[in-house]
């Protein structure tokens, strides 16, 4: 089977902000910012981009609960590839833990929650001696306890770096979060912030719902629009998932 150069597609599908990170190879990479800026889908793109373009690797994709897998990261890497046409080289298992094989590139990506600690302890590589690479869609929903849990995982001698990936909204400035990554300086991270405004696959429509939070609650628009820390005060968990799932679609519907 002929080599798969995904150059062309991955330029005309990439928001310019992120192409530098494609060479990053910083232990941690932290995307964070407003709503709608495309951070997690560049964190599908560049899984699907190292996997075609070094193989051998075994990604390991999670979120706090198990069961909002399926319908966001799952969901998501599944239309990536489709789009860029790797269907027929691509396995996909839903149950009883999703995973995406890729056998010609020798690589996959196992998806799980952390919501049970002996789904974490059970993972196992099908492909590979040991993870390497790990992307965290909403670490806001984690503990310090259970980030850490996951940096334990990912130990061992790989033939490629390896690399854990965040993406979130900086919901609030009290998190642990902020003082983990933003209060101290650290030299084996690369942080971007990114905003509504760096993606350019967004409608007219998709921005003017971001912007018209400021007509309505401030603290919601700092943190969804403007991808400022949020304040603890008046922003509660129940305004995250009523924003977030009302343009997580435009961070996906992007082709």
């Amino acid at each position: 089977m002929p080599a798969i150069d995904l150059t062309v597609d991955l330029t005309g599908t990439t928001n310019p902000v992120y192409f530098p990170l494609y060479d990053d190879r910083s232990p941690y990479l932290v995307l964070y910012g407003g709503g709608g800026s495309g951070k997690s889908v560049f964190a599908g793109q560049k899984l699907i981009s190292r996997i075609i373009e070094e193989q051998d690797h075994s990604f390991l994709v999670v979120r706090k609960v198990q069961r909002n897998i399926k319908d966001s990261v799952f969901a998501l890497l599944r239309k990536l590839i489709r789009q860029y046409g790797l269907t027929p080289l691509a396995k996909i298992v839903e149950s009883p833990t999703p995973r995406i094989t890729f056998p010609h590139f020798r690589s996959e990506i196992i998806f799980t929650g952390l919501d049970d600690e002996e789904k974490l302890k059970s993972i196992t590589s099908t492909i590979t001696d040991t993870l390497t690479g790990v992307w965290i869609e909403e670490p806001t929903e984690l503990t310090q306890d259970d980030f850490e849990q996951l940096t334990i995982r990912l130990r061992g001698q790989t033939r490629h770096y390896q690399q854990i990936m965040l993406t979130f909204n900086p919901i609030h400035e009290q998190h642990w979060l902020k003082p983990y990554w933003f209060d101290r300086h650290r030299d084996d991270v690369r942080i971007l912030k990114t905003t509504y405004l760096d993606n350019r696959f967004l409608t007219d429509t998709d921005r003017k719902r971001l912007e018209d939070l400021k007509e309505t609650n401030l603290n919601k628009y700092r943190v969804y629009c403007l991808g400022d820390w949020g304040s603890y005060g008046d922003l509660v968990f129940e305004a995250e998932s009523w924003v977030a799932e009302r343009i997580r679609y435009s961070e996906q519907d992007f082709d």
